[in-house]
């Protein structure tokens, strides 16, 4: 999407349903974004069929340093699907 548009005048929501529903997937948005709505990223996150997802939306706009608290979520979203994965496929790094 560009900006001002809104997300039903584009087809990431239906790209969204044709990822692997195995696929883990972050959303971040800034609630102030003025180039993406944020809503964007709801509707993203609602519209993925997986259930390994995490939205974050965070105080700020699209070029904002991410608050240390949203990348202390980040990360533990991450540690914690590290572990899942490792767990169920037996990864090794």
């Amino acid at each position: 999407c560009i900006r001002d548009r809104d997300m039903d005048e584009c087809d990431g929501r239906e790209a969204v349903k044709r990822i692997d529903p195995n696929t883990t997937l972050i959303f971040l948005s800034g609630e102030e974004d003025k180039l993406i709505n944020c809503r964007n990223s709801q509707k993203l996150y609602d519209s993925f069929p997986g259930k390994y997802k995490y939205l974050e939306l965070f105080k700020g706009d699209h070029n904002s340093k991410r608050p240390e608290e949203t990348i202390k979520k980040v990360m533990n979203f991450v540690a914690s699907e590290y572990k899942r994965i490792k767990t169920t496929k037996g990864l090794t790094i």
